[in-house]
């Protein structure tokens, strides 16, 4: 806990004045002014002890739901955390003091509380069919200020690049190509690339919520921590490294083909993609990133819990752009959808007659479409769930630290057999549509009435999947953390 000189309160950091403000008697501090390292290295000359203080480290206090297993520290010791931010349950987090080692940077809150509370119904009034539950005013006020992990690198270009271009020209009946080697020198730096460090912090949500300006970034103060939590980084600083030299890698090339006045009359047909990260050093366009640094980056943090499935929604606290899993109502979109169908169908049927041919074959390929759709809801479930992609899961999963899955498993626990077998048999009255059309084409018109309502019912059955494979695409399974006692990177 920071103590105000004048009353010995508990300070905290108003994003808004950017000084530590204390609530009870309204005196303001320069968060710089309460300098842990210049504290201890007071108190080891007051005390004359021979010992050297370890500056890197920090006294936090940190909280494990007992649900999930989630982690969270904060400086204020005496502060009560009563719900998780991670699964959303009401609980009372478990406690304990630790040490914690510092990071090096540290973005400070730049939007209060109100301004997040009031960008994120900036957002959710656009969403006609979310459930009311999420622009409740308890909902709402359970956004926590919560400083992310992020390793930050600085990405060095310098030395010879060479690409491959080439000129066309017609001569005659022929199409010459000459090829040339464009030789040449380059020196560029990229400062403060930036990735998340926490594998509880979707990497999805992490790329929405940038950018962030670097150039607000300052060193590491535990003051500035005072009134909001952080997570624990459990990620290597290698994890990222590759990806900063990809990025810079990427950027180099295309500035270089788009703006360098000498090259622009070639066609460069260097491959757009990164070579290895063994190789990158060596590629065409010489890049070298250095080890990473730690740092903290501010996010208001909500979750809501409904069920088996939680909602997330992220405040960027610097610029206040916001990233929200968003659900639908499905009773609330299914009468919407079929108020609006049949007022077009009433309409459609005033000026056009459809016969029992082009009804069937209508009905058939909005029924396939549907299918497709719900084809890529699974695919993308499954890459969801099993954390495919998300390079911090990974690393976990590479290191033993995170649960295994097989996707075939999670996929029909996420969609469910019901779904399965739907598909199956509105796809089989799909067939019998097409071998009623092309091959038998019978004189009644009742086989063709009859096949119709048959797809019309595994139409919207399968239309009901798709809004609950939505929904499992907007919201993410409780998590469980296999966390034991923090991590030395937090």
């Amino acid at each position: 806990m920071i103590v105000c000189p004048s009353c010995g309160a508990n300070l905290k950091f108003d994003p808004k004045s950017q000084k530590m403000l204390c609530d009870f008697c309204g005196s303001s501090f320069d968060p710089k002014e309460f300098d842990v390292k210049e504290d201890v290295e007071e108190q080891v000359v007051q005390e004359d002890n021979p010992e050297t203080p370890d500056f890197d480290t920090i006294d936090v206090t940190i909280y494990t739901c007992p649900q999930c297993g989630g982690e969270l520290m904060s400086v204020d010791e005496n502060t009560a955390a009563a719900f998780c931010s991670f699964c959303g349950a009401s609980t009372i987090l478990s406690t304990r003091l630790a040490k914690g080692k510092k990071p090096e940077y540290i973005i400070p809150f730049a939007k209060t509380k109100e301004d997040c509370k009031k960008a994120y119904l900036g957002v959710v009034k656009k969403a006609l069919f979310l459930p009311k539950e999420y622009r409740s005013d308890g909902c709402i006020d359970s956004f926590r200020g919560i400083y992310m992990p992020y390793w930050t690198y600085n990405v060095k270009q310098k030395g010879q690049t060479k690409l491959r271009g080439e000129t066309s020209h017609r001569r005659g009946d022929y199409i010459i190509t000459d090829i040339y080697t464009l030789a040449g020198k380059i020196d560029a730096e990229y400062d403060g690339l930036s990735f998340d460090a926490s594998a509880s912090f979707d990497d999805s949500m992490s790329e929405a919520l940038a950018p962030y300006d670097i150039k607000q970034m300052v060193p590491f103060e535990a003051s500035y921590m005072s009134g909001y939590y952080a997570d624990l980084a459990d990620v290597d600083a290698d994890t990222y490294k590759y990806q900063a030299e990809k990025y810079a890698f990427n950027a180099s090339l295309k500035r270089i083909k788009n703006e360098t006045r000498e090259f622009k009359k070639y066609t460069i047909t260097t491959s757009k993609e990164a070579p290895k990260a063994s190789k990158m050093a060596d590629s065409a366009v010489p890049t070298s990133a250095d080890n990473g640094h730690s740092a903290m980056f501010p996010v208001w943090f909500l979750s809501y819990r409904n069920g088996d499935r939680v909602a997330y929604a992220a405040v960027n606290g610097q610029t206040g752009k916001v990233v929200a899993d968003l659900p639908i109502d499905v009773k609330k979109y299914l009468l919407s959808s079929g108020i609006f169908a049949l007022v077009i169908f009433a309409i459609l049927n005033m000026f056009l007659v459809l016969t029992p041919i082009t009804a069937l074959v209508m009905s058939s390929i909005l029924t396939l479409i549907v299918f497709v759709i719900n084809y890529f809801q699974r695919v993308d479930i499954r890459m969801t769930v099993t954390g495919e992609g998300d390079k911090g899961k990974e690393f976990l999963k590479e290191n033993g630290k995170g649960k295994k899955k097989k996707a075939e498993k999670v996929e029909e626990a996420e969609t469910g057999v019901f779904e399965t077998v739907t598909t199956l048999l509105g796809l089989g009255s799909v067939a019998i549509a097409v071998l009623l059309v092309v091959f038998f084409q019978p004189v009644s018109d009742i086989p063709y009435y009859v096949m119709c309502i048959v797809e019309a019912v595994f139409f919207v059955l399968s239309f009901k999947h798709t809004l609950g494979n939505y929904n499992i695409m907007a919201t993410r399974r409780l998590p469980q953390f296999d966390r034991k006692g923090g991590d030395d990177r937090a």
